[in-house]
């Protein structure tokens, strides 16, 4: 009974013990975030470092970001100088600082200076700006930005590889240029608005995918449940989603497009002056086309022929559209 008596009070100060330890780190964190959540407001940037770097000094060929949590904007500027600025809520300990080192050529900028961004888990957000003189960001041979939770937003940059990616926050480009690109989010959208790519890697896995006057030679996009509205131009074209709704228009210069779905749309719009030759295969799915061609069970011919389509769902519904763009 004695023995009984004894894990049974055991078992309830560790209870208490646990019970505590979770209040003091609730406390500490604003309740996991929840307490921020419910108010449904911006962090107030009351707290601001600002830290500066020459590249005539030390040159700039490369760009890598690594944050953790809040808005990353990177942006061009007219000066000479590289300024990169960090705003948070409060005011920070020094071993929360950002840290920016270079090597190789590559300027580095870390969200602390710790190897694990554990201060992400107490609640600390920052805001990250950095502005590049316009001539070191139109001839980068890398660029690159992770960000864990929080938005890029990326305007004006061409560089060899580009490799953009988040989980949940969202991706906004504009006027990216890249030999090879690669961006990816979980939950976050990306948007990306005039700019080329010879080869592009896509993925999301709810977020939608907006792409405008982005021209690409080879382009593979991947979603589970987000949407894809693509307009622009691809030489090589593959699109797979699970059940987001596909809308492709493009402009002359397909070669080939493989699109699949388990019960997405997949809609393809294509210029009236060039042929295609259409395959389709599908459980429930119904294939139409605005076009006037030869159709045989799971082919359809316009014209001569001329890009290679693939069609492939389960029960989503296919369609070539005709299309204004030239």
């Amino acid at each position: 009974m004695k023995k009984r008596w004894f894990f049974t009070g055991a078992a309830a100060a560790l209870a208490a013990l646990f019970l505590g330890c979770v209040l003091a780190v609730g406390k500490s964190t604003q309740w996991f975030g929840l307490e921020q959540l419910a108010k449904g407001s911006s962090p107030q940037w009351t707290y601001e470092r600002q830290v500066t770097w020459d590249p005539s000094l030390s040159s700039v060929e490369g760009i890598r970001i690594a944050w953790g949590d809040g808005p990353v904007y990177v942006k061009p500027c007219e000066g000479t100088m590289i300024t990169v600025t960090e705003y948070a809520s409060r005011p920070l300990e020094e071993e929360e600082f950002f840290q920016m080192t270079s090597s190789g050529g590559v300027l580095e900028i870390q969200w602390d200076h710790s190897l694990l961004p554990l201060s992400v888990f107490q609640g600390l957000e920052k805001q990250l700006e950095v502005e590049v003189p316009r001539e070191v960001l139109s001839q980068l041979e890398e660029f690159s930005c992770g960000n864990a939770t929080g938005n890029v937003d990326v305007s004006d940059i061409t560089a060899q590889e580009v490799n953009i990616t988040s989980a949940a926050g969202d991706l906004s480009l504009l006027s990216l240029q890249g030999e090879k690109v690669h961006l990816s989010t979980v939950s976050g959208e990306v948007q990306w608005t005039q700019g080329k790519a010879e080869d592009l890697s896509l993925e999301t896995t709810s977020g939608g995918v907006k792409l405008y006057q982005v021209q690409t030679g080879i382009c593979g996009v991947s979603t589970v449940t987000g949407d894809v509205n693509f307009s622009g131009q691809g030489q090589e074209l593959s699109v797979e989603t699970i059940s987001g709704q596909v809308y492709l228009d493009l402009s002359a210069g397909l070669k080939e497009a493989d699109l699949r779905s388990v019960s997405g749309l997949l809609s393809l719009a294509l210029p009236q002056e060039e042929g295609f030759q259409a395959v389709y295969s599908t459980m429930s799915g119904k294939f139409r086309s605005d076009f006037t061609g030869a159709e045989e069970k799971g082919t359809f011919l316009y014209r001569t022929g001329g890009a290679d389509i693939q069609f492939t769902t389960t029960s989503g519904d296919m369609m070539v559209r005709k299309s204004d763009r030239t």
